[in-house]
């Protein structure tokens, strides 16, 4: 398990074989949100703002329960939360990997790439856009940013939503000692 008992990631009730085929039995959740798709509606007043925060904290608060447990999501993205009376959670744990254990192939996982994604997955809740769509390179994009360039932000986030501009930001700090405050327990 990812996260046993964490409100923030889904829960697995147990497992089933179908037709001879195993799989896991998962919660019930509503239909994905709309910021689920790159170019959702966004509205910059203070009820949404209030509910991006709400779901910014509540992502945010299961990546850090998973960090605690040792597990690195390593597929964090906006298709991977899901809504249910209010909650927002992680899903898709297809992907997910105990930091002690080795990983094959040329890109390693990390906490910090954890941590760089849910500043992608909060900026699109803010935005309804994803992050470096201008950029047809993953390189370019963290050549971009690692010499300093910043994205444009909606003016109007500032006038009530400027500490999450500056918790993505910090998510995507990319100096070792950046990013955004951590604990450790």
């Amino acid at each position: 398990m990812a996260c046993q008992g964490c409100p923030n990631v889904i829960e697995v009730l147990g497992y089933t074989f179908l037709d001879g085929k195993f799989g896991l039995v998962f919660p019930l959740a509503e239909a994905p949100p709309l910021w689920a798709e790159a170019g959702g509606p966004v509205q910059y007043t203070p009820p949404e703002l209030l509910r991006v925060t709400t779901y910014s904290y509540q992502v945010a608060t299961g990546v850090a329960a998973m960090h605690r447990e040792g597990v690195v999501h390593r597929d964090l993205k906006h298709e991977n939360i899901r809504v249910a009376k209010g909650v927002a959670t992680l899903i898709d744990l297809g992907m997910a990997w105990r930091i002690d254990e080795p990983q094959t192939g040329a890109r390693r996982h990390t906490f910090a790439s954890d941590v760089y994604a849910t500043g992608v997955v909060i900026h699109g809740l803010i935005t309804g856009e994803r992050p470096w769509a201008d950029f047809s390179h993953t390189r370019d994009m963290y050549n971009h940013y690692a010499s300093g360039g910043r994205l444009d932000w909606p003016p109007e986030v500032y006038l009530i939503g400027g500490d999450l501009v500056n918790l993505v930001e910090a998510c995507w700090d990319p100096t070792p000692r950046g990013g955004p405050p951590r604990t450790t327990s």
